[in-house]
């Protein structure tokens, strides 16, 4: 059973997050395409390690990998989350300044630099009557994609930790940056004979989640590209 007096960290964190400029250039031989994406991923590795996921770290590449261990005697298939650390070149990930829209209630979304989210241009926010919106002030993007995967992974430790009750099995974390594009592909992230399943977790992805045990889980709007989150914990995708 879920417990209902969790106390959430998925939105602290993702406000968190948006703060590490992780801009990638498309133009770059690197990888990653951009060094400042190392600082995220180091803060990423100290947050698993004092969830106890000891084995954390981030390479000479900037991928960030951790193992969660089973606590079930029971031959369960060993699964992989991942979700990635950059954002888009196109627009700024610097100074990001994410504001909180408390209860929607349709129409419109002014962002505090005078640009308009239409809702008609936007069809997903009829849905999203009565949720609290993640937005971005207009001058940058927001980096829900996919900084909000990022965070719900995270969360989602967070819960399994704290409820060690729950029997589960072996659970393989990857967050990735850009790469150049002889890079090794992004499900490599992982060696194949360690995965049985290998979900990736991305603010599209997400969107299509549907909050189970609260009404007003919030959502994370991206207004330069578009895409939305609802930023909900779902530990339960993570049990075996």
């Amino acid at each position: 059973m879920f417990d209902e007096n969790y106390n959430y960290t998925v939105v602290d964190r993702f406000l968190k997050y948006v703060k590490y400029d992780t801009q990638s250039d498309e133009e770059s031989e690197t990888t990653p395409s951009t060094e400042k994406q190392f600082e995220l991923a180091k803060e990423l590795v100290n947050e698993l390690q004092e969830l106890g996921l000891e084995d954390a770290h981030v390479d000479e590449n900037c991928y960030v990998m951790a193992t969660l261990p089973g606590n079930t005697d029971k031959d369960v298939p060993v699964i992989g989350f991942i979700a990635h650390i950059d954002t888009a070149p196109a627009v700024t990930g610097a100074n990001v300044k994410p504001q909180i829209l408390k209860n929607y209630q349709g129409g419109d979304i002014v962002l505090p630099n005078g640009k308009v989210i239409a809702e008609g241009n936007n069809p997903e926010l009829k849905d999203m009557i009565g949720f609290d919106i993640i937005h971005t002030d207009g001058t940058t993007l927001l980096g829900a994609d996919d900084k909000a995967g990022i965070a719900e992974i995270m969360d989602a430790l967070n819960y399994l930790k704290q409820h060690p009750e729950i029997k589960h099995g072996t659970i393989k974390i990857g967050f990735t940056p850009t790469k150049k594009s002889d890079a090794a592909p992004i499900n490599s992230t992982f060696k194949s004979s360690e995965l049985n399943m290998l979900t990736l977790l991305t603010a599209e992805h997400a969107a299509k989640l549907r909050p189970k045990h609260s009404a007003q889980m919030p959502l994370i709007l991206n207004s330069t590209v578009r895409t939305y989150t609802r930023v909900t914990q779902k530990a339960s995708s993570l049990t075996q």
